[in-house]
């Protein structure tokens, strides 16, 4: 399978630690999903790696989402830190609860208890630290010369920045400086 070859209507099994998906294809061979993907939906896959063990793929599509996918209110913007976001709550803490027996599967441990996950009382607005970053995107090639942007970097790219209007994981406060901070800047 080359790199490049689209995979289609590929079943999204779960997510592994790491924030990515795992899937098979229909010979069995595993499938690492990069790109926000979410358990139980259907995507069709762009192979950007193809190894002996496994292939490494990320989201062309979705096909059909997930049921536990959410719709999220028109202001929150979902950036490469907050893939999780249209996961519920309770359904994140089951799937990181699995992937922390999925580590310890296999070893003398895996027999051991496991307590559950303790939710935290705040689903918004409690990261005391985000990484914004600042800058515009130019290429003669595309013909593109943005303006400066303050924000996260786009899924998959470093060079380009999507402007942030208010992070609904960061804590108040943090949002309240970075705003200031981009005023100033912008000015």
């Amino acid at each position: 399978m080359k790199k490049g070859t689209i995979l289609e209507n590929v079943f999204v099994q779960k997510l592994i630690f790491g924030g990515k998906g795992l899937a098979q294809t229909e010979e069995g061979k595993k499938i690492i999903i990069t790109g926000g993907v979410i358990p139980e939906s259907y995507v069709d896959l762009r192979v950007l790696k193809n190894r002996s063990g496994y292939i490494q793929a990320q989201v062309a599509n979705v096909v059909k989402k997930s049921p536990h996918e959410r719709e999220l209110p028109g202001d929150f913007q979902v950036y490469g830190g907050c893939k999780w976001l249209p996961i519920p709550y309770q359904k994140q803490l089951e799937i990181k609860q699995e992937q922390i027996r999925d580590i310890f599967r296999g070893w003398e441990l895996d027999e051991g208890v496991f307590h559950p996950i303790v939710p935290s009382p705040e689903e918004y607005g409690y990261r005391n630290k985000v990484e914004f970053s600042w800058g515009k995107y130019i290429s003669a090639k595309e013909e593109i010369h943005e303006e400066y942007r303050f924000g996260f970097h786009a899924q998959g790219s470093f060079d380009r920045i999507i402007d942030c209007h208010n992070c609904v994981l960061a804590d108040e406060s943090v949002n309240t400086i970075f705003k200031l901070f981009d005023s100033y800047a912008r000015e």
